[in-house]
């Protein structure tokens, strides 16, 4: 270094790396701070949020899944409910109309998350309100279609609703572009789909939703599932398949309805592997005794 034409000092490169190098780690130690400061306040509000989400997943739980499946002399049910999220998409419920009929519902609202849960509340609410009203399945789903036109982001719900005759055990049925049942017979010995055809909830304002009837004989089975049964994926990505429902309720027919659903569930988590789920996942299954 030269002052005035004199020779006063003399730096080094060495000196002036370290130089450089201490600047750098005050910079660096300074820029952490403020990512430390900002991932802490991420972390609280992502706190913050999950403990929101699970707060209303359990209030969604209260408004659109029952507490427990009913005890009608005439039925046992077996129940398994799975959302992805904690807010999820599916749903189901039970019905009695009056005293002379028992009704069980399925359904699922496109999407996941937030909107398919709010959807699914919407779907809920209508069901209670057409149900208690009629034992005709038809016109449940085509009052539920009516009020849930005009939903947002051109959102639908797909779903099935059943009603059983308890003097008669005619069981009339009608499907909102819902995964077809499968029945199992006890005096056939065998399964068949509970095929009924109608167009999903909440499009088409002027639907109508034709009936269909079965005879149901004490020792019939009957499976209802959302599509994330179906859709539901292994480690190479190929599906579980609707088929493999019917196959595994004619091997496990002679269980209770509870044992039935979870061996499903257990065929379904076998199947996966370690896969992750890709669907929301309900299984209702009712045993005729």
């Amino acid at each position: 270094m030269v002052e005035d034409g004199k020779l006063v000092g003399i730096i080094t490169a060495r000196q002036l790396i370290a130089q450089r190098a201490n600047h750098l780690n005050q910079v660096v130690s300074a820029r952490t701070q403020e990512l430390r400061q900002s991932n802490d306040a991420l972390l609280a509000r992502d706190a913050e949020l999950t403990h929101y989400m699970k707060a209303a997943a359990r209030l969604q739980k209260r408004l659109v899944l029952p507490q427990s499946p009913p005890d009608w002399p005439e039925v046992a049910w077996g129940v398994h409910y799975a959302s992805l999220d904690p807010l999820g998409g599916d749903l189901y419920g039970f019905a009695r109309p009056d005293e002379d009929h028992l009704g069980v519902f399925i359904a699922d609202a496109s999407g996941h998350g937030v909107p398919a849960a709010m959807v699914a509340i919407l779907a809920r609410l209508a069901f209670s309100e057409a149900a208690k009203s009629t034992p005709r399945p038809g016109e449940v789903l085509a009052a539920m279609n009516r009020r849930l036109q005009d939903m947002a982001d051109e959102r639908f719900v797909t779903a099935f609703y059943g009603v059983l005759d308890r003097g008669t055990r005619r069981f009339t049925y009608a499907n909102a572009g819902h995964p077809f049942p499968v029945r199992y017979s006890a005096r056939a010995g065998k399964c068949q789909e509970l095929s009924a055809r109608g167009f999903m909830l909440g499009v088409m304002p002027d639907e109508m939703y034709a009936e269909r009837a079965v005879e149901l004989d004490p020792g019939d089975r009957l499976c209802l599932v959302t599509d994330g049964v179906a859709d539901c994926r292994d480690e190479r990505g190929a599906t579980f398949g609707h088929e493999r429902v019917g196959e595994l309720l004619l091997a496990h027919a002679q269980l209770t309805a509870a044992e039935i659903t979870a061996a499903l569930v257990d065929e379904l988590t076998r199947f996966r592997g370690t896969a992750r789920p890709v669907d929301d996942v309900t299984i209702v299954v009712a045993a005729v005794r």
